[in-house]
């Protein structure tokens, strides 16, 4: 995905409806008894991530569009914001677990069946007044695209005896691009090239640029191994050394720019 160019609206969508089915179609097979258990992310447990999932489409109730005057976020501005409200976000997951404790798919269905059809309503292009600023409506999917994998693989690491979430291609093809772009949006340049086969290719990082040939510094890591790294799921020394990550040129050391979520 080319920098500041707005993620496709239909594209989003359909990324969305794919992984939202494997994510219902995991829970339904979740026994009740595996809701109270820890998960990956410190203080939540598996039925709090499930919750904050069924919370992902509560902003389209009171969406608007924005004043013209209103420059859109990117996806990267847009979710900048996460870190500073990481506990509010945490305690409406816990609270609204509590309330859908009694059947959690449940309250995913009534999601989807009252909040998904807002989304048909939305035009390309069009800049919405969102929860965490002005974004355009193509980037404002996606960026529900981004929560889906990302806590997908949350409940498949927190419960690894289980059938991992499945991962739709559409959207993990999305989320690792919109991902690379926030990278190089971030830390601009063209020292270093990170490539996430086969989906996407950067270059980011101040530096020498490189005319012809292999670039000088080179990061080339699996798509999924991607979403961990930039979501903070996963250190970057941790990658390396288990193989996950392949750099090389002294400058191709992520560890500064990583996470981004």
């Amino acid at each position: 995905m080319a920098r500041g160019k707005e993620v496709d609206l239909a594209a989003a969508c359909a990324a969305l409806d794919g992984q939202w089915a494997l994510l219902r179609s995991w829970v339904a097979e979740l026994p009740p008894s595996q809701y109270a258990a820890p998960s990956v992310l410190d203080g939540w447990t598996v039925g709090d991530l499930i919750a904050h999932l069924s919370r992902t489409l509560l902003l389209f109730e009171t969406l608007q569009p924005a004043s013209a005057a209103a420059p859109p976020l990117t996806i990267g501005g847009y979710v900048a914001a996460y870190a500073g409200v990481a506990a509010e976000i945490r305690d409406g997951a816990v609270h609204t677990a509590a309330d859908i404790a009694g059947d959690p798919l449940g309250a995913l269905d009534s999601t989807w069946a009252t909040r998904r059809p807002l989304i048909d309503a939305l035009q390309p292009g069009t800049v919405m007044a969102a929860m965490r600023g002005p974004i355009r409506s193509g980037d404002l999917v996606a960026t529900r695209v981004i929560e889906c994998v990302v806590h997908a693989d949350d409940l498949s690491q927190s419960l690894p005896d289980r059938e991992p979430v499945g991962l739709d291609n559409g959207a993990l093809a999305l989320v690792v691009r919109a991902l690379l772009a926030v990278l190089a949006e971030r830390y601009p340049g063209n020292a270093v090239e990170v490539r996430v086969p086969p989906f996407g290719v950067v270059q980011c990082i101040e530096g020498p640029r490189h005319t012809r040939g292999t670039p000088p510094n080179v990061v080339e890591t699996p798509a999924l191994t991607w979403v961990r790294l930039a979501a903070g799921r996963l250190a970057w020394s941790d990658a390396v050394h288990a193989g996950d990550v392949r750099a090389s040129g002294e400058r191709a050391d992520l560890s500064g720019a990583l996470p981004l979520l």
